[in-house]
């Protein structure tokens, strides 16, 4: 498991240093990704050093922090795993369902989540929704475009579930099984779309940012916003590869003498969850819009914009430009502000799927869910000031 993440880490960053070299390559020379010859390696250090004699200290910056911001994410998308338990001891016959239940806390750790996703909803994406519309949008239309959010997946999830009812399984527990394979199932999206709609919103913002002081007064409170960003979906996928696994222990139930394949089939369900293509997004599309920003300036200083884009005005460029460019930012607001109204029904009804679907009830489960709620508010609070 180790050496898997070890190779997970470290062909990631040296893809994401590779493309941002390159990227500036075709930004300072003009004519096309600059062409090294040789390995890879030898492509990425010649690269990195010939690129970073050409950025500024901001821009260095900039690129470390959303390479700082992915490790965190991908660590707390990995801090769920440590309630698996080692399967060594076990005995017959759930050995391999005792390998993926450590069900007190990695149940805490999905009411916690459930927690940060409503509070994600209700006190980060609605209020931004209606701070971004401004006048231009009612708060009628913002609470249409939530109660849309929230009923497109409730649709979706009940002509999956006609489709399992429908479908031949043997028995009724066979189909309660496969049922809620079904339901974890359509939560993933549900919370990976807005996920990587707001990723790519916080990469724009930062590479935005004029100094150093700024981008690390942004990025600060975005290195615990993103570390629990990544529990939540570790929680998820935790949740999935559990279902999947007691699904296929109830239809061939492990013998004594397999005991010891439960580690390598956890290690491969493991990569096979996490090398998904809306993982492998989510995670490449905050540094892309970073970079992609970085190079968008040209000579990698900006004056003023990313405070233009907080206070929801535009800079003064010219009398006779500043009215065409205020309307065209105003209409692009609208569909902003819409869209982050729906990503929030998006993110409400995760959360209540979320809830329904958890075994665990009682006090400790209600004071995860008020644990994340409130650490989540107190979060916003910070990005606020």
């Amino acid at each position: 498991m180790s050496r898997y993440l070890f190779e997970l880490f470290f062909s990631f960053f040296s893809r994401c240093l590779c493309i941002s070299c390159c990227m500036v390559s075709c930004s300072e020379e003009g004519i096309g990704v600059r062409v090294v010859r040789g390995d890879l390696l030898q492509l990425l250090l010649e690269n990195c050093a010939w690129a970073t004699a050409r950025m500024s200290d901001v821009a260095l910056f900039k690129i470390g922090v959303a390479l700082s911001l992915t490790s965190v994410t991908v660590l707390g998308m990995c801090t769920p795993f440590l309630c698996v338990q080692n399967a060594k001891g076990n005995t017959p016959p759930r050995p391999r369902t005792q390998l993926m239940t450590s069900p007190r806390p990695l149940s805490l750790a999905n009411c916690f989540s459930a927690g940060t996703l409503l509070a994600i909803s209700l006190v980060h994406f609605m209020p931004c929704a209606l701070a971004t519309a401004g006048n231009g949008v009612s708060p009628t239309a913002l609470c249409a475009a939530l109660m849309i959010g929230v009923l497109f997946p409730a649709l979706i999830e009940r002509n999956i579930t006609e489709s399992v009812a429908q479908s031949g399984y043997g028995h009724s527990h066979g189909l309660f099984l496969a049922h809620e394979s079904y339901q974890r199932l359509t939560v993933m999206p549900l919370i990976m779309l807005p996920m990587c709609f707001h990723a790519a919103v916080e990469g724009v913002l930062l590479g935005l940012e004029a100094s150093v002081a700024a981008l690390m007064g942004s990025a600060v409170p975005l290195f615990v916003h993103r570390f629990f960003d990544g529990v939540v979906v570790g929680v998820c996928i935790a949740k999935e590869v559990r279902a999947e696994m007691e699904a296929v222990d109830e239809v061939t139930p492990l013998n004594a003498a397999e005991k010891n394949t439960t580690a390598g089939d956890f290690a491969a369900t493991f990569r096979r969850r996490t090398c998904r293509f809306p993982i492998i997004l989510w995670l490449c599309i905050m540094p892309a819009a970073l970079l992609f920003c970085v190079v968008l300036t040209g000579n990698f200083h900006v004056h003023g914009v990313s405070e233009a884009l907080h206070r929801g005005g535009l800079t003064r460029p010219s009398d006779g430009a500043e009215s065409h460019l205020r309307s065209s930012w105003h209409k692009e607001s609208k569909w902003l502000a819409l869209t982050q109204a729906v990503g929030s029904g998006f993110f409400l009804y995760a959360s209540l799927t979320t809830l329904t679907l958890e075994e665990l009830k009682g006090t400790r489960a209600s004071l995860a869910l008020f644990a994340g709620v409130l650490f989540t508010s107190l979060l916003g609070a910070m990005e606020t000031h």
